[in-house]
C-alpha cells in the first residue's frame, strides 16, 4: 500500500517534487509561517462570509442612534482668534538702547499669564461690548467663565487668544475685550516705568555736569603748573619710544636664541668621538684603484678560460685547470693585500687630520660666542635706557591725557542724557513691548464642529464591537476551513485540497478557468494516490462524515483524471439510497451494484466516448430500502472478485459510498478496499466529526484512512496568472 503524501503547499501552482527514494509519492511542504498566515486568512474569510450580518447589526444598533443623538445635541462651535506680538528685544528706558532679551521665552510666558490674571479679566468683564449679552450678564462668576473659556497660547514671537462659542459675534467680542484689557494694564505699567526712568536720568544729568566742571578746572591747573614740560612731550613721542623698545626686545630674543644654538654646537663638537678603525676601514672604497682593477680583469679572463675547459668536459685534475686555479688564487691574494694597504693609508690620514679639524672648529665657535655676548649686552643697555625714558614721559603726560579723556566722556554722557530726557518729555505715550498684530478674526463658518468626531467615534466603536464579536465567533466556530484546522496527528493524512467540485448532469460544469484549476488539483490528487510505476489494482472507497461534503463529485472527477492518464477505471455507485453518481451520469435503473450483490450480472456503462477505459456501475435496477442487509448477505469482496472473473480487469476501482456517520454501509464496504478516502468539506465539517469517522473506519479495517479537504478557499499562481477562487 502506498503511503499518502502531504500536498498543502505555499505555492500550489507548481507540481510537487517526486520523492522516489521514500516511496511516499509526491511531497510538498510549506513553511510554518506561511501555513499559519494562510490558515488565519482562511478562517477570517470564512467567518466574514458567514457572520457579516452580525457586524452590520451591531454597527447599526450602536452607531446609528449615537450619530443621530450627537447630531441633534452637539452644536457647532465658532472659534475667534486674536494675536499679540511680543518683541524679542529689551528697550532700556534710561539709555533708549535695545538689546536681545536673554529670557525671551520666559517673558512671553509671563505675559500670557498676565493676560489670564484676574485683574485683566475683571476689566474685560466690564467691557461694554460684553454687557449687551444677557447670557453673559446672567453668569454668576464672569471672571471664572472667561478664565475657563478663553485660551491663551504663547508661541515663538506672539501670544494667541482664542474663544470657541456657538455665536461667532460673541466669541469675537470676548477676545477683543480680553486683548484691550491686557493692553490697558500693559500701558499703565509702561507709563509708571517711564516716570521712574525720567527721574533717574535727571539725577545722572546733574551728577555728570558737576564732574565735567571739576575735570576742566583741574586740567587748567595742571597745564599751568607743568610749564613747558608737559607741552614738549606728546603721546606720539611715547609711542615712538615703545616701538623702539619692542624692536630691540625682538632683536635681543633672536640673538639669545642664536647663542643657545651655538653653545649646543660647540658642546657637540667637543663631545664627538672619532670613528672606530673597523667601521672606518669598511667604509673606504677600493674599487677605483688601478692595480686592483687590473688584477680583477686578469682574474676574470683566467676564470673564462677555466670555464671553457670545464664546458669541454675537462676534469678538475687537468693540468691547465690546475694552473688556472693557482693563478686565480695568486691574483685574489694580491687584490686582498692591495685593498688592505689602501684602507691602512686612509685610516692613518684620518687620524692625523681629525684632531686639527676639531680644535679649529672649537676656536671658531668660541669667537662667535664672544661676539654674540657683546651684542646682547649692548642691546640690554639700550632697552634699559629707553624704558627709563618711557617711564619719565608717562609720569609727565599721563595725568593730562586722563583728564582729557574724562572730559570727553563726560561731554558725551551729558549729551546722551539731555537727548533722552527731551525724547521722553516730548513723547505722547510709552513705547510698549507688545503690539497688536491685527484685528480679531470673526469666523464665518464653524471652525470647531465636534459632530463628525463624535459620529466617527460612534461608528468606530460600533465596528470595533462588531469585529470583536466576529473574532469571538471565529474562535468559537468548530469547523474546518483548511488542513491546518485538523488535529495535528491528522494533518499528515491529508492527500489533497480541492477548491471546485461542480459537475452537473448536463455536463455544463464550472467555468473554463475553474475547470483548468480543478483539473490541476485532480491530477495532483491522482499523483499522490497512484504514483508513476503503479501496477497493482487499487480499490478505493470514497466516503464522508456527513452528507453534502462533495464526495460524489470528487469521486467522479478523480475517476476521470485517472482515466485520462491511460488506466482502466471503474466507478461504483455504492450509495444505494440516494444514487447520486447514477443520477450524475444519467445511468437510470440499469443492472448495477445491487444486482451484483444478489448474484446477477451488472452492466458497466461507458458514459464518455472519448474515454473507452472509463466505466461506471450504477446503484442497480431497483431502489433498496435496507442496503445494510444486502451488504451483510454477501461479502462485498466476493462481489468484486465475481466482477473480475468476467474478463474485465481494472487498474483502479473507485467506490462512492454513503456518509460513514449516518449509515453503516461505508464501514461494511471499507473492509474490502485497499484505500479509504474521507472527504471533508471546509466550513461544514468539524474536527470532531472527522475524528469519529476516521476512528470508526480504522477500528473496523485496521487501515489508515486518508483525508481530502473539499471547498478550500485560497489564492494560487497558475500558468503565471494569479487567481482567487472559492466555493
Amino acid at each position: 500500500m502506498n503511503t499518502a503524501a502531504i500536498v498543502t503547499r505555499s505555492n500550489p501552482g507548481h507540481l510537487p517534487e517526486w520523492n522516489a527514494t521514500g516511496g511516499s509519492g509526491y511531497m510538498a511542504m510549506e513553511t510554518s509561517e506561511a501555513a499559519e498566515a494562510r490558515r488565519q486568512s482562511s478562517r477570517f474569510r470564512a467567518a466574514v462570509h458567514r457572520y457579516w450580518w452580525v457586524v452590520l447589526l451591531i454597527w447599526a444598533v450602536i452607531a446609528v442612534p449615537a450619530t443621530a443623538f450627537v447630531y441633534w445635541t452637539v452644536p457647532p462651535q465658532y472659534v475667534a482668534k486674536g494675536s499679540v506680538e511680543v518683541s524679542p528685544v529689551i528697550a532700556n528706558p534710561v539709555s533708549g538702547t535695545k538689546e536681545a532679551n536673554p529670557f525671551y521665552s520666559e517673558y512671553i510666558r509671563t505675559q500670557a499669564e498676565m493676560m489670564k490674571s484676574p485683574f485683566v479679566l475683571s476689566h474685560a468683564a466690564e467691557d461694554v461690548r460684553l454687557r449687551k449679552y444677557a447670557w453673559f450678564r446672567a453668569l454668576p462668576d464672569q471672571i471664572r467663565y472667561l478664565d475657563e473659556q478663553v485660551q491663551v497660547v504663547a508661541s515663538m514671537q506672539a501670544i494667541y487668544v482664542t474663544m470657541a462659542y456657538q455665536d461667532a459675534e460673541a466669541a469675537t467680542a470676548i477676545v477683543d475685550a480680553v486683548i484691550d484689557a491686557y493692553f490697558r494694564s500693559r500701558n499703565e505699567l509702561d507709563e509708571q516705568n517711564i516716570d521712574k526712568s525720567l527721574k533717574i536720568l535727571k539725577q545722572l544729568q546733574a551728577t555728570t555736569d558737576k564732574s565735567l566742571r571739576d575735570a576742566q578746572e583741574k586740567l587748567v591747573r595742571l597745564e599751568a603748573d607743568g610749564g613747558g614740560g608737559g607741552a614738549a612731550w606728546t603721546e606720539d613721542d611715547r609711542r615712538i619710544i615703545m616701538q623702539v623698545i619692542a624692536n630691540s626686545r625682538q632683536t635681543l630674543n633672536k640673538l639669545q636664541t642664536d647663542e643657545i644654538a651655538l653653545k649646543a654646537q660647540r658642546q657637540a663638537m667637543q663631545n664627538r668621538e672619532p670613528a672606530t678603525e673597523a667601521l672606518f676601514k669598511s667604509s673606504v672604497p677600493t674599487e677605483g684603484d688601478s692595480q686592483v682593477d687590473r688584477w680583477a680583469t686578469e682574474r676574470t679572463r683566467i676564470m673564462v678560460f677555466d670555464g671553457i675547459l670545464a664546458s669541454r668536459r675537462a676534469t678538475p685534475e687537468h693540468p691547465d685547470r690546475v694552473e688556472y686555479r693557482k693563478q686565480i688564487k695568486a691574483l685574489e691574494e694580491k687584490i686582498a693585500d692591495r685593498r688592505k694597504e689602501i684602507q691602512e693609508n686612509a685610516w692613518a690620514s684620518y687620524q692625523s687630520s681629525y684632531a686639527m679639524d676639531r680644535a679649529r672648529k672649537i676656536r671658531d665657535a668660541d669667537a662667535d660666542l664672544t661676539a654674540l655676548a657683546g651684542q646682547i649686552a649692548g642691546l640690554q643697555k639700550v632697552i634699559a635706557e629707553q624704558e627709563e625714558n618711557a617711564r619719565t614721559l608717562s609720569n609727565k603726560i599721563t595725568p593730562i591725557l586722563q583728564l582729557k579723556e574724562q572730559i570727553a566722556d563726560s561731554k558725551d554722557a551729558l549729551k546722551r542724557y539731555n537727548d533722552r530726557i527731551a525724547e521722553i518729555e516730548n513723547q505722547t505715550r510709552a513705547p510698549g513691548r507688545v503690539t497688536l498684530l491685527g484685528p480679531t478674526v470673526q469666523p464665518k463658518t464653524p471652525t470647531v464642529n465636534r459632530w463628525p468626531k463624535f459620529a466617527a467615534a460612534a461608528n468606530g466603536f460600533g465596528l470595533f464591537l462588531g469585529f470583536g464579536m466576529l473574532a469571538l465567533l471565529m474562535k468559537l466556530r468548530d469547523k474546518i476551513d483548511h488542513a491546518d484546522d485538523l488535529p495535528e496527528h491528522f494533518q499528515p493524512l491529508v492527500v489533497g485540497s480541492i477548491s471546485h467540485t461542480v459537475l452537473n448532469s448536463n455536463n455544463s460544469g464550472p467555468p473554463p478557468l475553474q475547470q483548468k484549476i480543478l483539473g490541476e488539483e485532480m491530477r495532483l490528487l491522482h499523483a499522490n494516490l497512484l504514483p508513476p510505476g503503479h501496477t497493482d489494482r487499487r480499490v478505493m472507497l470514497v466516503t464522508s462524515p456527513t452528507p453534502s461534503n462533495g464526495k460524489t463529485a470528487i469521486t467522479a472527477n478523480l475517476g476521470l483524471s485517472i482515466a485520462k492518464s491511460g488506466l482502466d477505471v471503474l466507478l461504483i455507485d455504492a450509495d444505494l439510497r440516494k444514487r447520486d453518481l447514477t443520477t450524475m451520469f444519467d445511468i437510470g435503473f440499469r443492472p448495477g451494484l445491487s444486482d451484483l450483490l444478489q448474484g446477477n450480472p451488472p452492466e458497466l456503462v461507458r458514459p464518455l466516448e472519448e474515454l473507452p477505459n472509463f466505466r461506471i456501475m450504477g446503484a442497480g435496477s431497483q431502489i433498496e430500502r435496507n442496503p445494510v442487509e444486502l451488504f451483510q448477505r454477501r461479502h462485498f469482496h466476493e462481489a468484486l472478485a465475481q466482477l473480475g472473473g468476467g474478463g474485465e480487469r481494472f487498474d483502479c476501482i473507485l467506490i462512492d459510498s454513503p456518509p460513514a456517520l449516518v449509515v453503516a454501509d461505508a464501514r461494511l464496504i471499507a473492509q474490502s478496499c485497499d484505500e479509504i478516502l474521507c472527504v471533508v468539506r471546509a466550513s461544514r465539517s468539524s474536527p470532531r466529526e472527522v475524528n469519529q469517522t476516521l476512528d470508526a473506519l480504522a477500528r473496523i479495517t485496521n487501515k489508515t484512512p486518508r483525508i481530502i479537504i473539499n471547498g478550500v478557499s485560497h489564492t494560487q499562481t497558475y500558468y503565471r496568472h494569479e487567481y482567487t477562487y472559492s466555493t
